[in-house]
């Protein structure tokens, strides 16, 4: 990682660790033979959690709002581009000045990523009245269905550095909700989670820069 990417990282994470805490949490018990297996299961899917979280955070969470270097990645690495009435699919609500999105595979497992810029919407312009005017960037990471709901929560919570601010639930979705603003950035990062309890879902992140 370059010097500027590196400080460009740090910013985004310092606007998302406004606030922090100390969590001290000791579970002691018996381990039998069928509680070592699962331990050695839990261990590969929590590595396999914290992959996840490190691609989220190379690709979208230390470049915001900087698109650059995800589409320098995106051909260094020839991801395959989503066109046509697809990539509709991925287009906010409010029409983008501009849209991408790729699909790509990491060690076999099959990925897809947005990136979209335009004004913000209307729910944001309301909530954050002194971002009203400004530009929405975001990028959004579709996760596989590999890895248990709470296992993921804990690796974007050690990603970010503290516990989500807010949850909720949107239609099909459960939410846990990240926030932090200085001047001139606004930083809102979005889990979004089946409402089953299955694995899977998307991450999302939305810079607004005055």
């Amino acid at each position: 990682m370059s010097q500027s990417t590196s400080r460009r990282a740090q910013r985004r994470r310092h606007v998302l660790s406004v606030v922090t805490w100390t969590v001290v949490c000791a579970l002691t018990e018996p381990f039998t033979a069928a509680a070592k297996q699962d331990q050695a299961e839990s261990a590969g899917e929590i590595e396999q959690a914290t992959q996840y979280a490190k691609l989220y955070d190379d690709i979208c969470y230390s470049n915001l709002p900087d698109f650059s270097p995800i589409m320098a990645r995106a051909k260094k690495q020839k991801w395959k581009a989503i066109t046509g009435t697809a990539l509709k699919a991925y287009a906010p609500e409010v029409p983008p000045d501009q849209l991408k999105a790729w699909s790509f595979l990491v060690d076999g497992v099959k990925f897809h990523v947005s990136i979209s810029s335009g004004p913000a919407d209307k729910a944001l312009q309301e909530a954050m009245p002194a971002f009203a005017k400004s530009r929405a960037f975001a990028c959004s990471l579709i996760l596989p269905g590999h890895v248990a709901q709470p296992v993921m929560d804990d690796a974007l919570q050690n990603l970010v550095g503290r516990p989500a601010d807010a949850h909720y639930e949107v239609d099909l979705f459960k939410v846990h909700f990240w926030s932090g603003i200085t001047d001139q950035l606004a930083a809102l990062m979005y889990h979004y989670k089946p409402k089953s309890g299955g694995p899977g879902g998307l991450i999302s992140f939305v810079v607004l820069k005055k």
